[in-house]
């Protein structure tokens, strides 16, 4: 039974939905006005009785004042997060990840607050093929099909992708972000939004995926899909 349960956000008085679908809820709200740069919204499934998943969080932001900044060099770079990297044989990790991957081990190793909740610092995170397959492929369908969703074209969730990786999880998490240039603010903007924000420092996860892919003629000019897991 899905409930809408309506309330002034804590910035800019705009309303916010929460939406209850048995032991998932998304909160649903905006910075300022949804018209503007942001939009947040969280799908945490952490409520009591639900299984121990913590598939969540998108952010998109409309800001292009800048020019891609793509962490690797030249022409090869640019063909190499073109080009499906899942047909390797051998596990892989750009330049650009591993700059992500530091980046969210940095945020990790600092005590902080998301919204509410004070976090100690965390262990870092380990590189995971499977997580970034999973990433590649949800990164892959919104910037073929045009979306900006958890839910893939094909109509699965985060935890499906993972399994059909061939992950065997315990823990999940997805981060979501659109718009955004450099890797530092992608990571900036899902650390000031609190349910990103968790996702990152999560003490339950070990290991974590990536993938983003810049585009032209589409809503926005890159999309990136960040992946947390910790296996069986």
């Amino acid at each position: 039974m899905k409930q809408n349960v309506y309330h002034p956000a804590l910035l800019g008085k705009v309303p916010l939905v929460k939406r209850i679908t048995g032991c998932a809820y998304e909160i649903i709200y905006c910075k300022k006005r949804c018209t503007n740069a942001l939009l947040l919204s969280a799908i945490l499934l952490v409520i009591a009785g639900c299984a121990p998943e913590i598939e969540a969080d998108r952010l998109k932001s409309k800001s292009d004042s800048y020019l891609p900044d793509r962490i690797l060099k030249g022409k090869e770079a640019v063909e190499s997060q073109a080009n499906d990297p899942r047909s390797t044989a051998t596990c892989e990790i750009t330049e650009q990840q591993q700059h992500m991957l530091a980046l969210v081990n940095q945020a990790r190793a600092e005590a902080r607050s998301c919204g509410d909740d004070n976090y100690v610092a965390v262990a870092p995170l380990t590189w995971n093929c499977q997580l970034r397959d999973a990433a590649i492929a949800h990164t892959k369908d919104m910037t073929t099909n045009n979306f900006f969703d958890h839910s893939g074209s094909d109509g699965l969730r985060a935890g499906d992708r993972i399994t059909a990786a061939g992950y065997n999880w315990r823990y999940y998490g997805e981060n979501l972000a659109a718009g955004y240039v450099r890797s530092e603010d992608a990571l900036a903007g899902l650390l000031d939004s609190p349910g990103h924000c968790k996702n990152i420092m999560n003490v339950n996860v070990t290991e974590f995926g990536s993938y983003m892919e810049f585009v032209n003629n589409l809503d926005f000019q890159s999309y990136w899909t960040h992946v947390f897991g910790k296996p069986m």
